[in-house]
């Protein structure tokens, strides 16, 4: 769980990034992010969920990407891979050719 506090002056805007690493949740249990927005505003957010490299296979997902505004709390579960996705060429899904 992160929790922090960023000061943003009036008429300013910032850019925050933050990085971490969370352990495999394993198969039953799969992760989620929550953002919760603060009331009044209507924050433009670029996330990106990616598993470990090598490792979409045990956690059997590709990743997440979001780009856009948060209109409310919202929560991000990552997505099983589908059997027709193509992950030969790397861990995440590839073009068909």
């Amino acid at each position: 769980m992160f929790g922090g506090l960023v000061i943003v002056p009036k008429n300013c805007t910032m850019t925050v990034t933050l990085s971490w690493y969370v352990p495999p949740s394993g198969p039953n249990n799969p992760y989620a992010l929550l953002v919760q927005r603060q009331a009044g505003t209507f924050p433009e957010l670029d996330l990106t969920i990616l598993p470990t490299p090598g490792n979409c296979g045990i956690l059997d997902t590709p990743g997440l990407h979001f780009d856009g505004v948060l209109g409310e709390d919202t929560s991000f579960p990552l997505k099983k891979i589908s059997p027709t996705e193509d992950t030969r060429a790397g861990c995440y899904p590839q073009p068909g050719v």
